[in-house]
């Protein structure tokens, strides 16, 4: 960030994601990258989600600020996927505009079929997605990725019995 050497790096969302104040102009899937710290630093408290599926039980949600506003977000999905071009045809690190139903659908059902644990949260077209993405394991390049819901009206954030269930 000040052209200091860091080897955590930082958290980034990716260039061609929208987050700004219209929401109406947003990206429909914000991607943000880092890396996952063994101290638990940057991203390194992702592996709680796969490591342990009670952990989904007391951190389901996520909290996002912009410039503008914060937002929450609930998880409904964490997976291991691969993060190779050839490897996959599920290419999240591509997909942050998913301006049509089929494009959202075909993201969402790839996230559906990698998941490590079914959360029961519904997720329906026009909702705005934020995908956390971070290395698994570098001898395959594989990506876990913690995909999460913005909340809709009358869901509240820390509250699991306002979310609406699938």
């Amino acid at each position: 960030l000040y052209r200091n050497h860091d080897e955590e790096g930082t958290l980034y969302l990716d260039y061609r994601n929208n987050f700004g104040s219209n929401e109406d102009e947003q990206s429909e899937n914000q991607v943000i990258y880092g890396h996952a710290m063994w101290n638990g630093d940057m991203m390194g408290c992702l592996r709680k989600y796969r490591n342990d599926f009670d952990f989904y039980k007391v951190s389901p949600f996520i909290e996002l600020s912009s410039n503008y506003k914060e937002y929450d977000y609930v998880i409904f999905a964490f997976l291991i996927t691969s993060g190779s071009y050839n490897a996959t045809d599920f290419h999240y690190w591509n997909m942050e505009e998913l301006d049509t139903e089929e494009e959202f659908n075909f993201y969402i059902d790839n996230c559906k079929r990698s998941w490590l644990m079914d959360t029961g949260v519904d997720v329906k077209y026009g909702d705005k997605l934020v995908t956390l993405s971070t290395c698994y394991a570098d001898e395959d390049n594989s990506r876990f990725l913690v995909v999460a819901r913005r909340l809709r009206e009358g869901e509240v954030a820390g509250d699991m019995t306002t979310i609406q269930r699938t």
